[in-house]
């Protein structure tokens, strides 16, 4: 049997506790991280204070116990309060970390930047920022629970009487179908207020599994299915199915429909032809690097904002527009660069601007109502405006205001001049009121139905039971096809402005 002389104390220690594994061991003089094994001579990593490696190597390779004891700190009154000040801290601090985390839609990787720890190091050195475990695990969990919580308690209360809801279904990279629900409600101090009541896996596309998704994310909240007045989704017929299966009105999505009529009307050929080369244009301008910088170069030259081409896109509303207005923006610098590179992409002749600008302007009101909900009636109008009085000075855009306000008709647009929710929508809005009505006899009808409506109000709130307002037949035409020049009617640009 080996025997090793070992000391009683360590030299120079002042604690009042040693700990006896230094019976065994020795640190090492050389580096501070490791300690010397008296029994075997082999050495051992030792972090900071701690000997629990050193314990294990004895009672595993020497069978020795140590009888190593933990010691508790005294901590007086002051540093206990500080303490709990500074857990109190940074509660509040991973709680904020959480809150940003989840509203700007972080990636994990974002608390493992070596510059962002930087950072909060600068700001708060003690403060330990969350692993992607935690977060993950723990801290967004609690606070979707939290959420929910209060949802729960805010769609409970009695002034939440009527409630829409709005829906979206998409394919994620991995092909599964999900779908979203958002719920849309006034409560107490006509506060509007919106909330995600979940999103969830769609396994059946037809109007049943869209009908058991969304009563099973309705039906998380008590009596809610019951206030549930309206269905907002795009124009497809099972979507119309599922509204009539869970007995509830379907609204359809109006930017939808006009971005159909929209597509529908620029599908005629001399249109797309224009169209076209404006698009082949604005792709040379996205694949080449010597066109853009020559842009750049002419925009300074001509002193045009520096703005980059834009290229519509099939899936992005407006974006034809968009197209159009920076196209006719940057015209004579893009024409300039394409005469310096000799390229042979056909450029839209000078007599063409002013068709292109005529577009564009007519193009305008539709991405306005994609954007801002209003004065839908007014579409049909402009359409038929421009289809009449440009028919034989701008015949590509007359002939697109034409197609667009058949494919207006053929869409259900007259019904929107009596629908009652786009009508008190209307004159309910600070921004537009009654400037939002074609007429003195539809400002009378808007008002006499929002005063009916007013004197129902009680405590059982009823909500829109009707789908349509009663207008005089007279007025169901002038509403969509004659506006009096008293109500602000304003005269349809000429097109004359490329920029």
């Amino acid at each position: 049997m080996l025997y090793v002389k070992v000391a009683d104390n360590i030299e120079g220690s002042s604690s009042a506790y040693v700990s006896p594994i230094w019976k065994y061991f020795e640190k090492d003089r050389r580096d501070e991280t490791k300690a010397k094994c008296k029994i075997c001579d082999s050495f051992h990593n030792r972090s900071g204070s701690s000997t629990s490696n050193l314990i294990k190597h004895l009672k595993a390779v020497h069978k020795i116990d140590p009888g190593c004891r933990k010691v508790t700190k005294k901590v007086n009154a002051s540093t206990n309060k500080t303490i709990v000040a500074k857990r109190k801290v940074d509660t509040e601090l991973d709680r904020l970390y959480v809150m940003w985390f989840c509203h700007d839609l972080l990636p994990f990787r974002t608390g493992e930047s070596k510059y962002f720890q930087k950072f909060i190091a600068a700001l708060k050195p003690d403060y330990v920022i969350l692993s992607r475990t935690k977060l993950s695990q723990c801290l967004i969990p609690e606070l979707a629970n939290e959420i929910q919580e209060k949802l729960v308690t805010i769609l409970e209360q009695r002034d939440v009487a009527d409630v829409v809801l709005t829906t979206d279904a998409w394919t994620s990279k991995s092909c599964d179908n999900y779908e979203a629900l958002t719920a849309h409600f006034i409560c107490k101090n006509f506060m509007f207020r919106s909330a995600t009541l979940g999103i969830a896996k769609l396994d059946n596309q037809t109007a049943d599994g869209h009908v058991k998704l969304i009563e099973k994310l309705v039906n998380k909240h008590k009596g809610l299915m019951e206030r549930v007045t309206t269905l907002t989704f795009d124009n497809a017929e099972v979507m119309k199915s599922t509204c009539r299966k869970l007995k509830i009105s379907w609204f359809g999505c109006v930017p939808h429909t006009i971005n159909l009529v929209v597509k529908n009307g620029l599908n005629i050929s001399d249109c797309a032809n224009i169209l076209a080369s404006i698009r082949a244009i604005a792709s040379h301008f996205r694949r080449s690097a010597k066109a853009t910088a020559l842009l750049n170069s002419e925009q300074k030259k001509l002193k045009l904002a520096e703005h980059k081409i834009i290229r519509d896109n099939e899936t992005r509303w407006s974006s034809v527009y968009f197209m159009l207005e920076r196209f006719l923006e940057q015209h004579k610098a893009i024409y300039n660069v394409l005469s310096d590179l000799k390229s042979d992409l056909a450029f839209p002749s000078l007599s063409d601007l002013k068709p292109l600008a005529m577009l564009r302007d007519y193009l305008k009101p539709f991405q306005e109502v994609t954007t801002v909900i209003y004065l839908v009636t007014e579409l049909m109008r402009h359409a038929t405006d421009f289809s009449v009085l440009h028919e034989d000075k701008y015949k590509v855009t007359a002939a697109v205001a034409a197609s667009m306000r058949v494919s207006m008709l053929d869409r259900g647009f007259p019904s929107y001049a009596s629908n009652k929710i786009l009508l008190l929508a209307t004159i309910l809005d600070p921004r537009y009121k009654t400037a939002g009505l074609p007429n003195d006899e539809a400002v009378q009808a808007a008002k006499g139905e929002l005063f009916r409506k007013a004197s129902l109000l009680d405590d059982s709130n009823d909500g829109i039971d009707e789908a349509v307002v009663d207008f005089p037949d007279h007025l169901k035409i002038g509403f969509w096809n004659r506006f009096s020049p008293a109500r602000n009617r304003t005269q349809v640009p000429m097109g004359d402005n490329f920029h």
